[in-house]
């Protein structure tokens, strides 16, 4: 084999190995739901999970669409979550939810989905963020976890995707998937159709025309979550 050939082949290996892209994924949905007030919806404040005196038992639920990276060769996937509280040994675990059928504006304890499989475990001590693996979930157009402390005794709060302060930057508090793939493109959402990394306004349009077709394939959370991305400047171009 020539120089200039064997030259070609490593420059084209090279350039494969470097084609690897990270994209973090907020949540399009999360919610507490709590023990003390069964018919009570709270979507819209911290998530938390264990137990305490003055409010009872809290589990919290998070629902992800990554839809974005389907079909991707995925080699990395972790969801990472802020705490802003914590009491006693708190040991937060995580569990795959199956149904995926629940919003964050309706969920509430006595409607909640249950949940099977542990993924893993962390220990609240401080406000450091803490780190599961869930790659093995990510081949999921979407996907949904419950966080449960393990005994029910102490307790862990964190941030939800509805901390806002008005800053540009509030989604370093966000619970977020961040995934890591092979491949150079950037399919930030299902609107990303060239997946360039951004949404113009003719395949925002375009993905609103096959929503209403009921061609799209996505569901009705995940087409109101792309819509507000899009018109709070997340995702144009």
């Amino acid at each position: 084999m020539n120089k200039i050939l064997m030259t070609i082949i490593i420059l084209i290996m090279a350039t494969q190995i470097a084609t690897a892209t990270t994209v973090k994924i907020y949540p399009t949905d999360d919610s507490l739901v709590r023990s003390s007030h069964t018919s009570t919806n709270y979507g819209t404040i911290d998530l938390r999970a264990g137990y305490q005196s003055s409010i009872g038992t809290d589990r919290s639920y998070l629902k992800f669409d990554l839809s974005p990276v389907q079909g991707k060769t995925i080699t990395s996937a972790t969801f990472s979550i802020e705490p802003n509280n914590n009491e006693g040994n708190a040991v937060v675990d995580l569990f795959y939810v199956s149904d995926d059928s629940w919003n964050e504006e309706t969920v509430k304890w006595n409607s909640k989905p249950s949940y099977s499989t542990k993924i893993g475990s962390n220990t609240v001590t401080s406000k450091d963020r803490i780190f599961y693996d869930v790659k093995s979930y990510a081949s999921e157009p979407t996907l949904s976890f419950a966080m449960v402390e393990n005994g029910e005794d102490d307790f862990a709060q964190f941030w939800s995707k509805e901390y806002n302060t008005g800053s540009a930057d509030d989604n370093v508090r966000w619970p977020y998937i961040e995934v890591t793939y092979d491949g150079s493109a950037t399919c930030n959402t299902a609107a990303d159709t060239n997946c360039n990394g951004c949404v113009s306004l003719s395949e925002m349009v375009n993905l609103m025309l096959k929503y209403k077709q009921g061609t799209s394939g996505i569901t009705l959370a995940q087409m109101v979550n792309i819509m507000l991305r899009y018109k709070q400047g997340q995702i144009t171009c």
